[in-house]
């Protein structure tokens, strides 16, 4: 696409409607970004979408903020959370973490990764697609998969490779990398998190990397929830919109729809309440409007069996 700044008005990328309710309007001033932008819900299927988008360095100008390609911490703190991370993803205290998560109010970090239903057994293949500075990436290597990302930001890209990880800039130097011919890399696992709302053409993007999984692949999704008890209670002020940057607002029963109309499988599907965005959306709908609204996780437990976390997992396979 030619990179002239644009705003261009969209269809849902489920059913294809064009017609949309607006929910609100709001001005986004998170992470120097200072647009106004409309939320809208899809009359036929409930989606809901940033609308107008920005294309071209519209879109590219709001990626130029530093929290994207912070560097990672470094020192002894450092690489002992690394290695409770990995712990947290395989093994006897990934099990104990994740039921200690399902009783408990703790940060919910063994369940965003599906431990259970996403394992990452020595010697499988893992793809990570927008991985950022290569966090997962690390990981999957330590555990002993053959772990490899694609990161199109060139300043997050080139801090993961210079850490020692194989990120490339997109599946055609991902392909060259893996072969001498260039064959088509495919994998046992694929992780997306926090991607799918980001992309222009998310429809595309889910379709090539179903084309990547082996046949008894599996792929971990997360989004953040349009449903969720936070977008409920901090509606414009949550962070999990972060319009315009955000493109597609899912929520459980759309994200659904959307990967079984792709060809996907569901294999689990769970909400993760993630207590750090409520605190950040407090913090944003203090500083805007000087009103404080308590949002008090009494039990992240009854928000999650309910479908109101803030993020939506999924679990997915070639249908």
């Amino acid at each position: 696409m030619a990179d002239d700044e644009a705003w261009i008005g969209v269809n849902c990328p489920i059913c294809g409607g064009g017609s949309h309710d607006d929910v609100f309007t709001h001005v986004n001033r998170l992470f120097d970004v200072d647009t106004e932008s409309t939320l809208q819900r899809c009359r036929a299927c409930g989606l809901q979408l940033t609308n107008p988008q920005p294309r071209g360095r519209a879109l590219s100008k709001l990626y130029e903020a530093d929290y994207y390609t912070h560097e990672p911490p470094q020192g002894f703190r450092a690489r002992v959370r690394r290695v409770l991370q990995r712990m947290q993803v395989r093994g006897p205290l990934a099990r104990l973490r994740l039921e200690l998560e399902r009783r408990s109010n703790l940060r919910r970090f063994a369940m965003r990764l599906s431990p259970t239903e996403f394992k990452l057994p020595k010697g499988l293949s893992l793809l990570d697609y927008g991985c950022g500075r290569g966090v997962t990436v690390k990981i999957a290597s330590d555990l002993g998969l053959d772990a490899h990302g694609i990161e199109p930001d060139a300043r997050a890209r080139e801090q993961a490779v210079r850490r020692g990880l194989r990120v490339h800039e997109s599946f055609e130097a991902l392909d060259s990398a893996s072969s001498p011919s260039g064959e088509r890399a495919t994998f046992d696992r694929i992780v997306l998190s926090h991607v799918l709302e980001h992309v222009p053409e998310p429809r595309e993007l889910l379709e090539r990397l179903r084309s990547r999984l082996r046949p008894a692949g599996l792929l971990l999704l997360s989004v953040p929830n349009a449903d969720s008890m936070q977008a409920q209670v901090f509606r414009e002020h949550w962070i999990g919109y972060d319009m315009p940057r955000h493109l597609w607002h899912f929520s459980p029963a759309t994200l659904r729809r959307f990967v079984e109309s792709v060809g996907l499988e569901v294999r689990a599907e769970r909400t993760v309440e993630l207590s750090f965005y409520a605190r950040d959306s407090a913090r944003e709908m203090l500083r805007v409007t000087g009103r404080a609204v308590p949002y008090r996780i009494s039990s992240a437990r009854e928000i999650e069996r309910k479908g109101l976390g803030a993020e939506v997992v999924m679990v997915l396979a070639n249908g």
